[in-house]
């Protein structure tokens, strides 16, 4: 059985007050960083990077990951695809407070229950949310490409 909902530590990393990855670990947060669009020296052609450092404290600038306590809620998700047949995997589930349905692309290195965010785009009165995605035995199946 799922359970309802718990406080958990989810690890962001900003550049300033902007954050741009997520994870449930500091090295996880770390390892996002490394490979997100805006890290990387600003160069011709990768204008959009913001840089490769790291900030020694909240007042300079640099990649920072920040733990946070939240409350997430447990929710189901679905897979289609198949890491077994070279398919590509997506991952959809819906967010319980706004409804919307989202769907990302996963790696077979992915781990469940698989935390995901929601800017409740459909609902912008509400605060970004965390959920941790789980899968139904089948889906769990799918991906062991059994």
């Amino acid at each position: 059985m799922i359970p309802k909902s718990e406080l958990i530590f989810v690890y962001e990393g900003y550049w300033g007050d902007k954050i741009f990855v997520f994870s449930s670990s500091e090295e996880k947060a770390v390892k996002a960083v490394k490979r997100c669009h805006a890290y990387g020296k600003p160069e011709e052609g990768y204008e959009y990077r913001l840089g490769a450092h790291w900030a020694i404290d909240d007042e300079t600038e640099g990649w920072r990951i920040v733990p946070r306590e939240v409350e997430i809620q447990h929710i189901e998700g679905k897979v289609y695809g198949s890491f077994a047949n070279d398919m590509p995997i997506h991952l959809y589930w819906e967010c319980p407070l706004c409804h919307s349905k989202t769907g990302e692309d996963i790696s077979a290195d992915i781990t469940f229950p698989h935390l995901v965010w929601c800017e409740h785009y459909t609902n912008p009165s509400l605060d970004e949310s965390y959920f941790l995605v789980h899968l139904s035995e089948e889906d769990g199946e799918k991906l062991k490409g059994t």
